[in-house]
């Protein structure tokens, strides 16, 4: 899984990225969305601040600064990711990274509103699921 060709810093993102995006993809994703006739270009993706946001805009910049501590010190004693510690529940609070799930349809039934109206309901249902787990009470 991991080799010494490139940055210890780099493989572990890419791990907990992976993760974090299968995850939610086999638990979330695959069983909220099951039935939908979805186009190729769904999916759900996991990423950190550096690659995705505007790291000028004044919103952006506490995230920004949160991620960019983060990756500097994956691979110095003191920022260590425990692996074997990492799950669904605390993967969010250990790693400042971002779950992107995108939802296309590749084809509409015969009667579109109510297709429409059915699908948004599993998507919102997908997303309280996740909410719940990112924020336990």
């Amino acid at each position: 899984m991991f080799d010494n060709r490139s940055s210890l810093s780099g493989q572990i993102e890419n791990y907990v990225t992976d993760y974090i995006s299968e995850y939610y993809k086999e638990n979330f994703y695959d069983i909220c969305i099951k039935d939908a006739p979805l186009a190729p270009s769904s999916y759900v993706f996991g990423f950190s601040a550096k690659i995705s946001v505007n790291r000028n805009d004044k919103d952006n910049r506490e995230s920004v600064k949160k991620s960019d501590k983060y990756l500097n010190k994956l691979d110095t004693p003191e920022g260590a990711i425990r692996l074997a510690k990492l799950t669904s529940a605390n993967v969010f609070g250990m790693c400042p990274i971002y779950l992107s799930v995108s939802v296309s349809f590749s084809k509409y039934a015969d009667d579109k509103q109510n297709f429409e109206e059915k699908e948004m309901r599993q998507v919102e249902d997908m997303i309280g699921k996740v909410y719940a787990i990112r924020n336990p009470q």
